[in-house]
């Protein structure tokens, strides 16, 4: 098993933490996009993260919110639908990974599933690989015909696909 690297996302007013996992001679870095109610430190998260990683891809962790803000998420439940907040956050971390210069050469793709998947959907910049878990709410919001357009992949559409 790969050990996560903690780093430390900062961006404008805020910094983000995060969990990074490199195998040697990646080429590719997935960026989870959580949904409400997981994190970096989610166990499932883990688990994938490490799944990726023994065969040979890279992945960020990283909490969309910080302590603070997921403490008033928790009470009041706001932020963690404020779309234009969280997408504008993950296009700023796709921003400092193509920074740093551990990470700018890779190439990256998004994974995501619940309310993860609609920041997600909104920073598509031509054509980024994305994985959605197939949340039923996120399927009804966004139709199957826009996921396609996109040239997004459905993990949920993938295994069906499988089993058919």
């Amino acid at each position: 098993m790969l050990e996560p690297q903690s780093r430390s996302i900062d961006l404008p007013g805020v910094e983000l933490s995060a969990n990074l996992r490199l195998p040697a001679r990646t080429q590719a870095l997935v960026i989870f996009v959580h949904g409400s109610g997981s994190g970096r430190t989610s166990p499932r998260n883990q688990y994938v993260a490490d799944v990726l990683a023994r065969r040979g891809l890279g992945s960020l962790l990283f909490d969309l919110l910080t302590e603070s803000e997921q403490r008033m998420d928790n009470l009041t439940g706001e932020l963690r639908f404020d779309i234009p907040l969280l997408a504008r956050r993950l296009i700023q971390v796709i921003d400092w990974a193509g920074r740093d210069p551990g990470l700018r050469a890779l190439r990256i793709g998004l994974f995501g599933a619940s309310t993860g998947a609609a920041p997600a959907a909104a920073t598509l910049r031509g054509g980024c690989p994305w994985w959605n878990s197939g949340a039923s709410h996120m399927n009804q919001a966004l139709p199957k015909k826009r996921w396609d357009r996109l040239g997004l992949v459905s993990i949920l559409d993938t295994i069906n696909g499988l089993s058919a």
